[in-house]
């Protein structure tokens, strides 16, 4: 089968739907954890089908946890310490300077590169998606929704940074690893 074969139900044939379907890849949440269940048999044991219940869903603690604090993180409901941390010099540096005045403008203090990160990370997974669909018909001809396992990827730097914005709060990383521990272990079950 040749390509043309293959996509001919995906061609572009209108930039309206394009340009409405980037709009709606926009609004829709690309997170690493959703599952494909289109691979799971559709007749299981008793034990199973329990299992696969679980496993079809406990991802969905780990977005809600996970990408909820990067937006905290963002937004800057957390974070308050990074910004107190990015204004105070060290103890060194204020020991060597003279006690001068304080000037008579306040100036704004610099980012932390971690809050920074956090940004780009967020942005990065929102904008993605339909960049990727308006370069899928620019590029190859083809209009086709972007599917969710395309953010695969991002999850480790996701993951990371959320840990390192909350390092100093370790009951966090338990309950993430702990919400993924339990989603992994029922999707295996779920194929199993």
């Amino acid at each position: 089968m040749t390509n043309d074969e293959l996509y001919a139900g995906y061609l572009v044939a209108d930039w309206s739907k394009v340009w409405l379907g980037a709009w709606s890849e926009l609004f829709n949440l690309h997170d690493p954890w959703t599952a494909d269940t289109d691979v799971l048999p559709t007749s299981l044991s008793l034990p199973r089908s329990f299992a696969r219940a679980a496993g079809q869903t406990l991802h969905r603690p780990v977005t809600v946890v996970v990408l909820g604090m990067l937006v905290a993180v963002v937004t800057g409901v957390v974070g308050r310490q990074l910004r107190a941390g990015a204004t105070q010099e060290p103890a060194t540096q204020r020991a060597e300077q003279p006690e001068q005045a304080a000037p008579a403008t306040a100036e704004r203090a610099p980012s932390s590169p971690l809050r920074l990160l956090s940004a780009a990370t967020l942005l990065g997974l929102l904008l993605y998606p339909p960049l990727l669909r308006i370069s899928n018909a620019v590029n190859v001809g083809i209009d086709y929704q972007v599917v969710a396992r395309y953010s695969i990827s991002l999850a480790p730097l996701i993951v990371l940074v959320v840990l390192l914005m909350t390092k100093d709060h370790p009951w966090f990383a338990r309950v993430v690893a702990t919400l993924a521990t339990i989603s992994v272990v029922s999707w295996s079950l779920t194929v199993w």
